[in-house]
């Protein structure tokens, strides 16, 4: 699995580290103002932050794509019952994510984002969306 990560500021992010982890979970509500911090899978990103891919440019430079490089034997595989949970609606796929980086002045920032599959029920497949909470930045 992997993301596209771009750095929209005016100056490169240093020391960029990164994290992201596929999680299934209860399914949310379908009413996007009804979903509150409760609603997403409890996952703790940042704890997992030891990585150091170096400078982000602004995005007039590039991008950064970050590919979780897990051996195969060790990334997640979804179980035929937690696969049919997701398409008939009684669970749902998130990407949990942060990224961690130092600006210019030496200042640490942190950006959380997560993301879920919108589906139509009975089908397997969709699109990753922004969840309406878990997205944050300083």
């Amino acid at each position: 699995m992997g993301v596209v990560l771009r750095n929209y500021g005016n100056s490169p992010a240093l020391h960029a580290a990164t994290n992201l982890q596929p999680l299934i979970a209860a399914a949310p509500p379908a009413d996007v103002n009804a979903w509150t911090e409760k609603t997403l899978p409890q996952y703790d990103c940042r704890s997992h932050l030891t990585n150091d891919y170096g400078p982000m440019f602004p995005s007039g430079y590039g991008s950064f794509h970050y590919t979780d490089h897990e051996p195969e034997v060790s990334r997640p595989v979804i179980s035929p019952l937690d696969f049919n949970d997701i398409v008939t609606g009684d669970k749902d796929l998130y990407v949990m994510g942060c990224v961690r980086y130092e600006d210019q002045w030496g200042n640490l920032h942190y950006t959380d984002y997560c993301l879920y599959l919108v589906h139509p029920l009975g089908s397997p497949t969709g699109s990753l969306e922004y969840c309406p909470k878990g997205n944050d930045a300083n």
